[in-house]
């Protein structure tokens, strides 16, 4: 789901940011385009909107509240 609201977004002409715990999971939609950010807080802090897809609770802890590269150690 998320890939393609990357696609989509990049298709109509938005700066798009990534990260994904698995970096092959991003390689399409940086070579459509999006810049690849090393960790969440990388991409928190290039980022004024974030839109976050992921499996369930565990995954969103995982990906925002992780002291060191999380999206809120980022902010």
């Amino acid at each position: 789901m998320g890939k393609h609201q990357v696609n989509h977004l990049i298709k109509d002409g938005y700066k798009v940011f990534v990260w994904n715990r698995t970096k092959a999971k991003a390689d399409e939609a940086v070579a459509a385009g999006a810049t690849w950010c090393d960790s969440a807080a990388d991409l928190a802090r290039a980022c004024n909107y974030i839109i976050m897809m992921v499996g369930g609770p565990k995954d969103v802890e995982q990906m925002a509240f992780c002291p060191m590269t999380g999206l809120f150690s980022g902010l």
